[in-house]
């Protein structure tokens, strides 16, 4: 279960996904040091998604999440 993350949001970006429509969308990176690999990540993607879409108002359908190792 995600504890503590940061959000950026930026609402002048122009993203495509699922085809061709006006409707929010949002994309997510996520970063994490420990807890990333494929168990972990779907779990932490759903839980994202489910966030973006209570806060924001975007469906689950037109939010990704990538995974990405930190920068150390």
């Amino acid at each position: 279960m995600l504890q503590l993350f940061t959000v950026a949001v930026s609402g002048d970006c122009q993203i495509l996904v699922a085809g061709e429509t006006a409707e929010p969308a949002a994309v997510a990176t996520l970063e994490a040091i420990g807890h990333l690999g494929p168990e972990d990540n779907k779990v932490t993607a759903r839980e994202v998604s489910q966030f973006v879409q209570k806060e924001l108002g975007i469906h689950p359908d037109r939010c990704r999440a990538f995974s990405v190792p930190p920068r150390l």
